[in-house]
């Protein structure tokens, strides 16, 4: 035991006479690199702080290097290294443990996936809708095909077909190197917009001719937890695919080709 303290009082000392070596060596580096004083003190204690957090030599030596050149560089504009980084506190466990970068999502403008998500928006619209006309007013409720379940999903379905394919048909879409507009003319694009319509109204039209057997009228409370449903399950899906351009959603992006 008597043996062992001098020992680790020797080997102490060494690593103290490292270290004045290795600041005296910093210091020197800074001295010429041109440093202000106040930058001087910043990379002084940046030194400590990532010694003090048990940071190897070699890579305290690598970051120290790159940090000095980023501030030559702000200096000259007149910046300080904390303006430039924090604090030294707070640029040492920035190198330590650096952030990870936030994953960027992929969006989908997917025509059958913008289908889908228009159909459920539909779908949850018109249920909605008849829901409350159901609990209102029952008798004219039944009445009506067009509110029959059949008819709701059918126009549902259809409409979101057609506003799937409305929503890429209509998206910008230009050449990126003559910035020309790509695709079909503005005034074809119109046209068919108006004939998509023009079948869809029609199409809901017919739905009130179809036969009761085929086409129930349910209950004004099951209609009204069907759009809950459909509503929740479409923002699931929204979020699931991050699908853009819906009837519903975000613009779709630019596209280029």
């Amino acid at each position: 035991m008597d043996e062992q303290q001098p020992r680790n009082a020797a080997a102490g000392a060494v690593q103290q006479q490292h270290q004045k070596a290795e600041v005296k060596t910093l210091a020197e580096q800074l001295t010429a690199a041109g440093l202000t004083r106040k930058n001087h003190d910043y990379v002084m204690q940046l030194n400590k702080q990532l010694r003090r957090q048990g940071v190897n030599e070699e890579q305290v030596k690598t970051w120290l290097t790159a940090t000095i050149e980023k501030i030559v560089t702000a200096q000259k504009t007149g910046q300080t290294a904390t303006n430039l980084l924090g604090t030294p506190t707070a640029y040492a466990e920035s190198l330590i443990n650096p952030k990870k970068p936030a994953e960027s999502r992929t969006t989908s403008s997917n025509p059958w996936l913008l289908a889908i998500d228009n159909a459920l928006m539909f779908l949850a619209i018109f249920t909605i809708m008849f829901g409350v006309m159901g609990l209102m007013d029952p008798k004219s409720a039944n009445i009506n095909g067009t509110s029959g379940i059949t008819a709701i999903i059918l126009v549902s379905i259809v409409g979101g077909a057609l506003f799937g394919s409305i929503t890429k048909l209509m998206a910008p879409a230009k050449d990126p190197e003559t910035g020309k507009r790509l695709g079909l003319p503005v005034w074809l694009r119109v046209i068919l917009v108006l004939v998509g319509f023009m079948a869809w109204i029609g199409i809901y039209g017919l739905t009130a001719v179809m036969n009761g057997a085929y086409n129930p009228h349910l209950n004004g409370w099951i209609y009204i937890v069907i759009a809950v449903i459909a509503f929740v399950g479409d923002m699931y899906f929204r979020r699931k695919y991050n699908v853009v351009g819906g009837f519903m959603g975000r613009p779709m992006p630019r596209e280029t080709k």
